[in-house]
């Protein structure tokens, strides 16, 4: 039979499904495999950091960088684990194609380059350091 256009075993399946997962405390019943379990890092993680006039933002909201470099972004990060590393590539690239013309004034946003160093420590909470490896001055961008 049809209920609004679907099937009322359909409907049946869906709320048996539910039923069950919130019984087993919101696991999902049936993907107990282990590429689904992730462990915790076991060394420090970065991810990349962009500071404009010492607040973190996002690099999308500036153009015409001086004195920070594309070269500045740190893809390397050696001895640190990352699972964003796709940010720092975007990061990268954004200062790469909206550096400022040669001979340009300076911008009036400091802006600063660098990784967000996590930890997680043995009592479990996680510590946060900031490196920052360059520093340089920008233009908002125009909107």
């Amino acid at each position: 039979m049809r209920w609004y256009g679907v099937e009322r075993v359909t409907l049946g399946w869906c709320a048996a499904f539910v039923v069950l997962a919130v019984g087993l405390g919101g696991a999902v019943p049936f993907v107990p495999f282990p590429m689904f379990v992730f462990k915790l890092p076991e060394r420090p993680t970065v991810i990349p950091l962009f500071k404009a006039d010492g607040v973190p933002s996002s690099e999308e909201g500036f153009e015409r960088f001086s004195g920070v470099a594309p070269s500045a972004v740190d893809l390397a990060h050696r001895g640190y684990e990352c699972s964003a590393e796709h940010m720092m590539h975007e990061l990268e690239e954004w200062l790469r194609w909206h550096q400022a013309a040669p001979g340009e004034p300076d911008g009036p946003v400091v802006v600063e380059v660098g990784l967000r160093i996590l930890e997680i420590g043995p009592d479990g909470r996680v510590t946060t350091t900031e490196r920052i490896d360059a520093r340089g001055r920008a233009w908002p961008a125009a909107r």
